[in-house]
């Protein structure tokens, strides 16, 4: 440094500065929060922030390893908490950050059901949905009409004819989801149905199964007659919910196998007729 006085004197002094080299700070950020946390897989991204450092040396916990100052996205295919390690270097050392379980990657719930029956009749027909999910706390089903439940083990009547799918995302308290959906699983038609009873018990003191009467879906008309061994007559209707109570001119019957023809007409212009034996059991 140089100094010149009013008289036009000079004066120098020399000082040596020396400069050190600074160690490195090791610092990094998840971007996205102090605490990352996700269902698997599951993404992250890191942010390098170090200072005085040239190399670097990155360890996410999973066996992802990078020797670059910000490394591309890293992603956790198993559940669990892992730690995050940074080592910043340069000439003189090193210096190491660890953000111990900064990232938290929960399991998935895996989603399964099955139900029956596959092809019902309308209007009546149930179809019952059993759930078979694992790790889910939360269930939302979709019919394919329109119609969602979110009960464990629904049942649902269909109200139109069609095939729909069927689709369950079960969710886990952590609010990890899974989905599975069955393309045209249950199929519902309008075809007529009956069901006809082989034996009945009209005289017990229990008032179950003591009128013999098929079961219906659809029916538009119905006819049904009651034959004896002898081929007589004994009971005749024409009403679908009016059943045989087992008498005959308002005396019980005999028990022994009875004739029965039914005829039914069913609303879509389909018909059956049906002939058999029912069984009177006192």
């Amino acid at each position: 440094m140089f100094s010149i006085s009013t008289t036009g004197c000079i004066d120098s002094i020399i000082k040596i500065v020396v400069v050190k080299p600074i160690l490195p700070i090791a610092a990094f950020n998840p971007i996205g929060g102090d605490t990352l946390r996700g269902c698997k897989p599951f993404r992250i991204q890191v942010q390098n922030n170090s200072r005085f450092a040239s190399n670097f040396e990155w360890s996410f916990g999973n066996g992802v390893t990078y020797d670059v100052r910000n490394p591309p996205a890293v992603t956790y295919f198993d559940a669990g908490t892992y730690s995050i390690t940074l080592i910043a270097k340069n000439s003189l050392g090193n210096d190491t950050l660890i953000r111990r379980d900064v990232v938290v990657v929960d399991e998935e719930p895996a989603a399964s059901f099955s139900f029956s029956p596959p092809v019902i009749t309308l209007p009546n027909d149930v179809v019952r949905f059993q759930n078979l999910s694992i790790g889910a706390t939360q269930y939302l089903w979709i019919f394919g009409d329109g119609s969602t439940s979110t009960e464990v083990n629904p049942e649902y009547i269909y109200k139109d004819t069609g095939s729909f799918s069927v689709t369950l995302i079960a969710i886990s308290e952590a609010g990890c989801r899974d989905t599975l959906q069955i393309r045209n699983a249950v199929k519902a038609e309008n075809n007529g149905r009956i069901q006809v009873p082989n034996a009945f018990t009209p005289f017990s003191s229990t008032n179950v199964n003591d009128v013999f009467l098929p079961v219906m879906d659809g029916a538009a008309s119905f006819r049904m007659q009651i034959f004896n061994r002898w081929g007589e007559i004994i009971f005749e209707s024409n009403d679908a919910k009016t059943g045989w109570d087992g008498r005959h001119r308002g005396k019980n019957c005999t028990p022994d196998l009875y004739t029965y023809v039914i005829g039914v007409s069913f609303s879509d212009g389909s018909s059956k007729t049906l002939k058999g034996g029912v069984y009177l059991i006192k």
